[in-house]
């Protein structure tokens, strides 16, 4: 046991089903877009990190850039991923 963790929640393969109505319930990472890499979990972090921020104080970082035209909210980090249209989240029709 190491004291510099509190939990390790270990990947099991499984798909979660956010409810995007819920209110004040913000995902992140594989939770909100699937399995993906690091870069894109911790943009995925930062991201609802600004969501709450702006949520909590009504402010939003006019600096960030956008995530797709269907997020009303800016992104804190954006990562390009190959294969992925970034105007509306979709993989550009490769299923």
């Amino acid at each position: 046991r190491r004291p510099d963790f509190a939990r390790v929640v270990m990947a099991v393969g499984s798909k979660a089903d956010p409810k995007k109505e819920a209110e004040k319930v913000v995902y992140a990472g594989d939770c909100n877009h699937g399995g993906s890499t690091i870069v894109e979990a911790v943009a995925s972090g930062k991201n609802a990190a600004n969501e709450l921020h702006a949520a909590i104080t009504g402010e939003v970082d006019e600096t960030a850039c956008p995530v797709s035209r269907l997020v009303t909210y800016k992104a804190k980090s954006c990562a390009v991923v190959e294969g992925v249209d970034q105007r509306d989240g979709q993989n550009g029709g490769k299923e």
